[in-house]
């Protein structure tokens, strides 16, 4: 059927492999443009370690599959039943979530990005998301216990994802650990309700946190929620972001707050603050203007970025991380 545009296939078996695939379709199938598909794979005998999904993926990952015909794919295991892996389109896909029976699901994409908040785990190129709105204690302490031969899956990833909502799981800077080396990590973000809200045990875990990712540059604290009312303070904030930190972008309570961040972390390239509220830029121009000779600045509805100075050899140029860049007519001195 070589005229044949559209294949839906639901079933059973060894078809995990997305470099046959591209040969077949290219072979076979010339004209095809909509493919969809759901895989389940029992693998048997494989002594209860986790399958390779990221070797699986990859085969997804070709020019074929993400340029040309641009078809996604999700991957995903139960980590309490590793045998079994499921393989979808993402145009189809549809996680069933029960936390009695599947505390942990790892989903692996081939997207770049995903609105998904089912999944437990996501996994997407060089980013990994901790969806702590599904994962609860129990859950943790259980996997952390049973599974570290499993869970050691991730180690490398440089992004890291985690999003709370209005409860915090106990021991959930540990399970983050577990799956990857926090070392090798250069970018954390961090969303949810709790911290917006200030909770200081949520706190306290954060700056743990950061200060075991000890080549972690920048930092984002709750951008999501620009529109919602932050409790986030100075003191807030200043108390976690260890002196390695040097890009931070958080939701802050007000103007007022943001300067004292400015003023006592002075090890900041880089700062992007946003406000529930739209800023009095009067206040603003006239705070930046005594202190010229330390920032540049851009205002917007409601945010404010803000870049630390260091003196050049000229006059018309600064140096924001690293780089020599010319002021244009949007920044401010």
């Amino acid at each position: 059927m070589p005229s044949l545009t559209y294949l839906k296939l639901i079933g059973n078996g060894n078809f995990c492999d997305g470099h046959r695939w591209e040969q077949f379709i290219q072979t076979n199938l010339p004209l095809l443009e909509k493919f969809k598909f759901v895989f389940n794979e029992d693998r048997t005998n494989q002594d209860n370690n986790p399958p390779d999904i990221e070797l699986i993926i990859a085969s997804f990952q070709t020019p074929f599959w993400v340029q040309f015909k641009k078809w996604f794919v999700n991957c995903e295991y139960n980590m309490n039943s590793p045998e079994r892996i499921t393989l979808c389109s993402i145009s189809i896909y549809v996680p069933s979530i029960n936390s009695n029976t599947e505390p942990i699901k790892v989903s692996v994409w081939t997207l770049g990005t995903t609105n998904s908040k089912n999944a437990h785990i996501l996994v997407s190129n060089n980013k990994i998301g901790f969806n702590f709105t599904k994962l609860t204690s129990s859950d943790i302490e259980q996997q952390v216990s049973t599974n570290q031969n499993i869970i050691q899956k991730f180690r490398t990833i440089e992004n890291v994802v985690v999003m709370f909502d209005l409860h915090r799981p106990v021991g959930w800077v540990q399970f983050v650990s577990l799956f990857i080396n926090l070392t090798t990590t250069k970018n954390i973000i961090l969303e949810g309700k709790l911290i917006l809200n200030g909770n200081p045990d949520i706190l306290v875990d954060i700056k743990i946190l950061l200060q075991q990712a000890c080549n972690v540059s920048s930092v984002t604290l709750c951008r999501a929620f620009s529109t919602r009312k932050s409790l986030l303070t100075a003191n807030d904030i200043c108390s976690i972001i260890p002196a390695h930190i040097q890009y931070l972008t958080v939701t802050i309570k007000d103007f007022h707050e943001a300067i004292i961040v400015l003023d006592r972390l002075k090890h900041l390239l880089t700062a992007n603050f946003f406000f529930d509220q739209t800023l009095c830029y009067d206040k603003v121009h006239e705070w930046f203007k005594t202190k010229k000779q330390h920032f540049s600045y851009r205002t917007e509805t409601l945010s404010l970025c803000v870049w630390r100075k260091k003196k050049t050899n000229s006059l018309n140029e600064l140096t924001i991380s690293n780089k020599r860049i010319k002021l244009d007519n949007d920044h401010r001195e």
